[in-house]
């Protein structure tokens, strides 16, 4: 079975709370395994709204992970709803490490290679790949990688026109670090593959979650305090669906090649046989890919 490592900035957008969704769904139909948890975002209720939606799911012995420091990632704004998720549910988080140590025990203690998604932006997966020997594995995080990592998926960037018409801007994700993005396309010694943000724009799920459970459970109350009570853009659920399942017949990847952040956060794609990073592309309509993800959501 598949393993997971999931890196994430809740608290930042509700669409975090989809993606994990996605996971534990998966994990309960027998997909993957939610090996832990790590989160690039700064803010403290973080672990207890990720503990509440665990428990959620049972499965509140899945380790976290925080933030590692120091990290220079940019938030522009706070909190959008992980407090009130926190206060909601309490009693919530799981005991709390930091993500590099959590990123490489996992690692080094699977028998199996991982895969390493992230939805936010890159401090964690950043200063796990610069990570050097320790008690938890003699190898640094480049070569602890290689062994035991298949591929790391990100949602960040934006590479084609959205439906032909608005043009690629800088992204979010890669804006908020980009330092931190420019190091990992260019140092991973895995295969990246990359939603970007045309792939999940205007595709809104999770309606039929917030339908189902209003506030009475910390996943739907997440997109209702975050202001999304009817769904929200699809980048992280659409990621871990591809991270869970493959293309599902809703995504298709592109030839491989090279993506090649500007120091303004632009991201660009460049075609090369021996290339190591791929981009996934929507092939449905924007409906079709949400009912594939809220179908992908107990």
């Amino acid at each position: 079975m598949k393993k997971i490592i999931f890196d994430t900035d809740i608290g930042c957008d509700c669409d975090d709370v989809g993606a994990l969704c996605v996971l534990l769904t998966a994990e309960r139909r027998g997909v993957c395994e939610l090996a832990a948890v790590t989160i690039s975002s700064p803010y403290e209720t973080a672990p207890g709204c990720v503990g509440a939606i665990l428990r959620q799911y049972g499965r509140e012995g899945v380790p976290i992970g925080s933030l590692c420091s120091p990290s220079e990632t940019y938030y522009p704004h706070g909190d959008m709803y992980s407090a009130g998720v926190a206060e909601a549910f309490p009693n919530g988080a799981a005991p709390v490490t930091d993500a590099v140590s959590l990123i490489r025990a996992v690692l080094a203690g699977s028998d199996e290679k991982v895969t390493l998604l992230a939805t936010g932006p890159l401090p964690n997966i950043y200063a796990f790949l610069r990570s050097k020997p320790d008690e938890i594995s003699p190898l640094d995080g480049v070569a602890l990688a290689m062994r035991k990592i298949d591929e790391i998926v990100l949602m960040g960037g934006w590479i084609e026109p959205f439906e032909g018409t608005e043009q690629p801007q800088p992204e979010f994700n890669i804006v908020c670090d980009i330092k931190s993005a420019k190091s990992v396309f260019e140092s991973s010694p895995v295969p990246v593959t990359v939603l970007p943000f045309e792939a999940g724009l205007r595709v809104y799920s999770g309606g039929k979650m917030i339908e189902k459970y209003g506030r009475e459970q910390p996943s739907s109350l997440a997109y209702i305090l975050h202001g999304s009570g009817g769904g929200r853009d699809s980048w992280d659920p659409a990621t871990a669906l591809y991270a869970a399942y493959g293309c599902s017949g809703v995504l298709e990847l592109s030839e491989p090649g090279k993506i090649s952040v500007a120091d303004d956060g632009m991201t660009a794609f460049s075609p090369a046989p021996a290339g190591k990073h791929r981009y996934l592309r929507r092939v449905v309509s924007r409906e079709a890919l949400a009912a594939k993800i809220d179908e992908a959501i107990d």
